[in-house]
Order: C-alpha cells, then sequence, then structure tokens
C-alpha cells in the first residue's frame, strides 16, 4: 500500500484513532489524585560487631603464616 492510501483510510476513519486517546485522557483525568504529602521521615541505624574470640595461640599464628605463604 503507498502513504497516500493510508492517508484515506486515516481520514476515513479518524474517529477510531482518536477516540480511545480521548477516552483514556478523560479516565486519566477523572481518577488522578494527588499523592499526599508526606510529613516524616524513617531512618535506620545498624551497629554489627563481633564478640572477641579466644586469645590466639603461637601455633594458630604458625598455622596461619604456613597457611598464608602456600
Amino acid at each position: 500500500m503507498e502513504l497516500r492510501q493510508y492517508w484515506r483510510i486515516l481520514k476515513r476513519r479518524w474517529l477510531l484513532v482518536l477516540l480511545p486517546l480521548i477516552i483514556v485522557v478523560i479516565y486519566s483525568v477523572i481518577t488522578w489524585q494527588s499523592p499526599p504529602p508526606t510529613g516524616f521521615n524513617v531512618g535506620v541505624n545498624f551497629l554489627v560487631g563481633q564478640e572477641p574470640g579466644q586469645i590466639a595461640t603461637n601455633v594458630d599464628e604458625e598455622r596461619y603464616y604456613n597457611w598464608l605463604t602456600s
């Protein structure tokens, strides 16, 4: 089809093209509600830590360094 044929169809059926758009715009305007103003803030603070473990012995340190160099 040529563009002229498309244009003729659109001129003839312009209401079918425009009517859904008009319905959607009217429905959107009717059901639109402005968002309520926010008058508060919410915040959360986390404090994470570990309890101290057992004191490392020399044997533990030697194994650590052996593992580190392997």
